[in-house]
């Protein structure tokens, strides 16, 4: 997200906006927060942040506060626990916007790369997916994972691999990362040792035959180029989201069969990426009936 995107959130969500940007820029460990309807709080720059999208998608100020003090999220009759919320995942984008409802994943095996701390691996099981097969690299991220799909009683549900995607082979993650959303996959030197899985791998592995694919991995997207449109066959939908120029991938999944649409761009500068320009867009694929 851009800084003016980030700059107009929080001028929606809190009445004293200024100081509170200007407290984050100074990095102060507590911040005073007053909410748009009087509501006054000492919060950490993690809970500001989080709030303040939770806030943006429409949920009552004093129902955000509960959601992200609690870790709990109501969604369809569910009450949710999603730990690490205020570090990692998109609690906002998966459970209140429903940024995943295009895929229907019903009676499906769904393959998650980028899993993050799990959120999406549980959206899908409460839709009704037969297996989640998750990959998130990073053992911070991957670790909530396991606590979230634990008390969330859905072990028989989701399982979760430590694991990137990519060309087969092994790579090195730092384990002491704390905040990892919208992180490629770095090459460190030193760190723990993680598989790279690549689709092909994962369907052999698996034994899937037709299943359903999300992908949001800030750039792994395009190993995709590098598969056979076999391996690509045997997906009946994918939702992708493209980092940067989008054109080369969208013609590999139609030169697999798949009918491909696309939202428009939007440019997004992410300090934490390696290539910290972005051209944002979600990649929608099925396979024609």
């Amino acid at each position: 997200m851009g800084i003016v995107d980030v700059y107009k959130r929080y001028k929606a969500t809190y009445r004293n906006y200024v100081s509170v940007i200007w407290n984050l820029y100074k990095k102060k460990d507590a911040i005073d927060a007053i909410f748009k309807d009087g509501t006054r709080g000492r919060l950490s720059a993690e809970t500001i942040s989080i709030l303040s999208k939770v806030v943006e998608s429409g949920t009552g100020y004093s129902k955000a506060m509960e959601i992200v003090q609690t870790e709990r999220i109501p969604f369809k009759n569910n009450i949710i626990i999603m730990h690490g919320l205020k570090n990692n995942g998109d609690i906002v984008g998966v459970f209140l916007r429903e940024d995943y409802k295009f895929l229907n994943v019903k009676n499906k095996v769904v393959i998650d790369i980028g899993a993050s701390i799990g959120d999406s691996a549980v959206y899908f099981s409460l839709n009704g997916a037969t297996k989640v097969i998750g990959l998130e690299p990073y053992p911070n991220s991957f670790n909530f994972a396991v606590r979230n799909v634990k008390d969330n009683n859905l072990d028989e549900k989701i399982e979760l691999l430590n694991a990137s995607y990519g060309k087969d082979g092994e790579a090195l993650v730092d384990e002491n990362l704390k905040n990892n959303t919208g992180m490629d996959l770095k090459l460190f030197e030193e760190g723990k040792k993680i598989r790279v899985y690549s689709l092909k791998s994962l369907i052999d592995k698996f034994k899937i035959n037709m299943a359903v694919l999300k992908m949001d991995c800030e750039g792994c997207e395009f190993n995709l180029l590098h598969e056979e449109n076999s391996t690509l066959a045997k997906f009946s939908q994918m939702q992708i989201e493209c980092h940067y120029e989008c054109q080369p991938l969208m013609e590999k999944l139609r030169d697999a069969g798949l009918n491909v649409n696309c939202t428009k761009p939007k440019k997004v500068f992410n300090a934490y990426n390696t290539d910290p320009k972005m051209l944002v867009r979600w990649i929608y694929a099925s396979r024609p009936e």
